[in-house]
């Protein structure tokens, strides 16, 4: 098997550059050899390729030493830290590709990386495209002990389901959030915005505005067409779904409440607060074009934000959404404000969203 490392930036070549490939036990490293005078390295390594391959590489270039995804694999494994890996498609299983930094034509929203789920037949089945479920907090949804507070394990929840054939096999983006996250995902709350001015006095409500309206278009304008232009995607509204918890939850309602022609699937988890009476006043859909998923726990802070789900519910069936049709909502009796919990309810949404009728 043959490894080649290249970064396309012609101003930087490293002097050295070794593959770490991990095994069970232990890890491999190899130095790379360069070819002539190119920024190219490379190195023929004897693998067993009857199983999953992980690695990376380490560069050195004036006196540091730096670790580095293979800029020219995308596909990746959530460890601690993050690997890329050579899967096979025989594994029956999904695989997740990194597209590293996206930038934004807003200086408001920094540059965050964007994960992609892909479901286990989508090499095996060149010509079939898929729904996408665009969740907030990307870094928090699959399984790696480098989530801060756990992994959702999406990625392992929608193999197992997709194999039962309880759900549809979907593409799900993961997109990062930033240290702007309150901001990108609520400033289009006057009560987000009246809050933050009340803690700080130099925050500045029309900017947090902005900063939401930016990172909006972020999500529409940049994130959503770049997958369909990489990904065999269903593009139309009809095959595309939002989601989050906590500050997603708002966000995800946000979206889909002012952008119908584009989603047509919300799943919020653990939202509220005032927030949530933002979203009645101000965007609530007059129509009925949405499939929406919403819950809340009752201990710690979901407890406080349990009055506001009800009422965001309420809102919802006096428009017409009909509770077990076009509207799911579920309190979650002994659950927290926390990843473990919404992990727990992964299933729930996506068989909600997505699920595949018996019979079928």
């Amino acid at each position: 098997m043959t490894f080649i490392f290249w970064l396309p930036d012609e101003g930087y070549t490293p002097k050295r550059v070794t593959l770490c490939v991990r095994t069970d036990k232990h890890i491999k490293k190899t130095v790379l050899k360069k070819a002539g005078k190119s920024s190219v390295f490379w190195a023929k390594v004897k693998k067993n390729t009857n199983s999953r391959i992980d690695y990376w590489y380490e560069t050195e270039a004036d006196g540091q030493t730096t670790r580095e995804l293979d800029p020219l694999n995308r596909v990746i494994v959530y460890a601690n830290p993050l690997v890329s890996t050579i899967k096979r498609v025989s594994d029956g299983l999904g695989s997740l590709e990194l597209i590293p930094l996206l930038p934004s034509e807003s200086p408001l929203i920094y540059r965050r990386d964007i994960t992609i789920y892909l479901p286990p037949e989508y090499a095996a089945n060149p010509e079939k495209r898929y729904p996408v479920l665009y969740m907030q907090d990307g870094q928090q949804l699959w399984d790696s002990s480098a989530c801060a507070y756990g992994g959702w394990k999406m990625d392992k929840v929608a193999n197992e389901l997709i194999a039962a054939g309880e759900i549809e096999p979907i593409i799900i983006v993961g997109i990062n959030n930033s240290s702007r996250r309150d901001d990108e995902l609520m400033g289009w709350s006057a009560y987000h915005r009246a809050d933050s001015v009340k803690s700080n006095a130099k925050a500045d409500p029309e900017r947090i505005l902005q900063t939401a309206v930016d990172f909006e278009s972020y999500v529409i304008g940049t994130v959503k067409p770049l997958i369909d232009c990489m990904y065999r995607t269903k593009p139309e509204a009809e095959f595309t779904g939002t989601g989050g918890s906590s500050s997603g939850a708002m966000e995800a309602l946000y979206l889909g409440f002012r952008n119908s022609s584009t989603f047509s699937k919300i799943a919020a988890l653990s939202g509220g607060e005032a927030y949530y009476d933002d979203l009645i006043s101000e965007y609530l859909p007059t129509d009925r074009s949405l499939k929406i998923y919403l819950d809340c726990g009752d201990q710690n802070l979901d407890a406080q934000l349990l009055t506001a789900s009800v009422r965001m519910r309420d809102a919802l069936v006096a428009t017409g959404y009909t509770e077990g049709a076009d509207l799911q909502w579920n309190l979650v009796e002994g659950a927290g404000h926390n990843e473990a919990a919404w992990a727990a309810r992964v299933p729930e949404f996506l068989k909600f969203l997505h699920g595949i009728p018996k019979g079928n």
